[in-house]
């Protein structure tokens, strides 16, 4: 039977997040420029290859980047410029102005990036929570697919039941003590078989689906919901302890703290850049998918039976891929019911309404009546499109690209931003703690005027030599005593 439906699906529009997911830059190395032509277009090949350039660029700018870097800090060693560190204490006012400037505006980057950590870290629990939700749509979804294919292998099991009191019927119906006009013909024979030929089929239909569907929610769960959440709980404490040891070791003025960080920061700056570029080819590719899903499915799907079924369980356009079992236990029931008649009247002829064999027809013929009324009538029922198509809503459309999609858009963009926030942290960090020492530490604007205080000068006789210290600074000035040298050490 044709069954032309509504295009349900032809209503559903992605929603901020999807849109931007599917803009998101596809570049075109062979063709150039970007790939706008949509999901797997204009082939497969050149589709992936535009969909994973982008983030593959990103990823070796990020490694060069890296390389630079410690490149750079092996080179402090023996390259004082690097350090950018001041050489000595100006004695200007411009130049101590200057110098403050600096390391204000070092410390404030700092600050603002290790902010921008916890912020980041913080609001990836959002698009978490959006992920979450829709997993469970899907969960949902499976469930009423599992619910619909358990009822299916319901009826179909008793359907079976009853197809096998038919043949027991049938069997009484046989043998030598069987009046000959109520014996059961080869056509009986023969439209039996195609019953439980149409009943297998079914059968086979049915009972896997259901224990699939569960099986695919304990996944879900598994992984998608709590595996997930586990390492994401994992992933936030890591992040978040970072960015308050870096404040606790600028709190101490720890050069050994935030070396420390500085080394731990450049692994995670490279984990998480890996993270985020896999992430952006599944949020991109996911974006693409959603922004015409439906269309994009079974225009993927190979042409053929998966095509069809796609077809009619997303758009409830076409015919019921399952017609084909359904319609052959529906002839063999109509040919065993028209069979059994005929019998039923010569028997009756031959024998009587009362007698035995009559008893077995009617009832061969009231199993056969409530196979066709109400188990096939049921299977048909549940094999409609419409339960399949409201499950297929929940799942991809409400659970896969709105809420599933909006959640990895969300932690992708925040992980974006803990990269970064982690990367210049780790980057101004090593600029910070060259202003641990106290005189660079603690001058300001308001004691950059202060005189130094004065200089006390020890004269220690040594022969005819004396030896000048200066308290202050540390100084040591050797110059020659005028005649005897002094008896006795003496302050000057």
């Amino acid at each position: 039977m044709e069954t032309i439906g509504r295009f349900l699906s032809a209503d559903y529009k992605p929603d901020g997040f999807g849109v931007a997911a599917h803009r998101l830059p596809k570049v075109d190395l062979m063709g150039g420029g970007l790939n706008n032509s949509g999901f797997l277009q204009p082939d497969f090949q050149t589709y992936f290859l535009s969909l994973v350039t982008a983030p593959m660029i990103v990823l070796i700018l990020c490694i060069i980047a890296c390389v630079f870097f410690l490149l750079a800090m092996l080179l402090r060693c023996c390259c004082h410029c690097i350090k950018c560190k001041p050489r000595e204490m100006p004695e200007t006012e411009a130049e101590k102005l200057l110098l403050i400037k600096r390391r204000n505006n070092k410390l404030i980057t700092f600050l603002v990036f290790v902010a921008l950590i916890i912020v980041a870290d913080h609001a990836g629990f959002w698009g978490m929570a959006k992920f979450n939700a829709g997993m469970v749509d899907i969960q949902n979804g499976l469930q009423t697919l599992g619910d619909n294919f358990d009822s299916l292998d319901n009826e179909v099991q008793k359907m079976d039941l009853n197809s096998d009191i038919v043949s027991e019927f049938m069997v009484k119906l046989t043998g030598p003590s069987i009046n000959a006009n109520c014996a059961i013909t080869s056509a009986v024979s023969n439209a039996f078989d195609s019953l439980g030929s149409g009943i297998s089929t079914l059968s086979g239909l049915t009972s896997a689906p259901g224990p699939m569907m569960t099986l695919a929610k304990g996944y879900i769960q598994q992984y998608a919901i709590d595996g997930k959440n586990t390492a994401y709980y994992i992933f936030y404490a890591v992040l978040l302890a970072v960015a308050v040891l870096y404040l606790i070791a600028l709190k101490f003025r720890s050069i050994c703290a935030m070396r420390f960080l500085v080394t731990l920061s450049f692994i995670l700056t490279i984990l998480l850049t890996l993270f985020y570029v896999v992430e952006w080819i599944v949020v991109s590719l996911f974006g693409d998918l959603c922004y015409d899903v439906t269309d994009n499915l079974v225009g993927a799907a190979p042409a053929g039976d998966l095509k069809n079924i796609l077809k009619y369980y997303t758009m409830c356009i076409g015919t019921n891929p399952f017609d084909s079992p359904a319609n052959m236990v529906k002839n063999a029931l109509d040919t065993l019911t028209t069979n059994f008649n005929s019998i039923k009247t010569s028997c009756i002829t031959a024998t009587s309404s009362q007698s035995t064999e009559v008893g077995y027809i009617n009832s061969v013929l009231s199993y056969v009546s409530t196979i066709k009324i109400d188990n096939l009538a049921g299977i048909n029922s549940a094999f409609d499109c419409a339960p399949f198509m409201n499950a297929y809503d929940l799942m991809v459309e409400t659970g896969i690209c709105t809420k599933g999609l909006a959640g990895m858009f969300v932690m992708w963009v925040c992980h974006i931003f803990m990269a970064w926030g982690i990367a210049i942290s780790m980057f101004t960090a090593t600029l910070v703690w060259q202003y641990f020492e106290p005189e660079y530490w603690n001058l300001s604007k308001d004691n950059m005027y202060e005189k130094p205080p004065e200089q006390e000068i020890t004269a220690v006789p040594v022969g005819h030599y004396e030896v000048q210290h200066y308290a202050d600074s540390g100084h040591v000035q050797m110059t020659v005593s005028q005649g005897h040298p002094p008896k006795h050490d003496s302050m000057i």
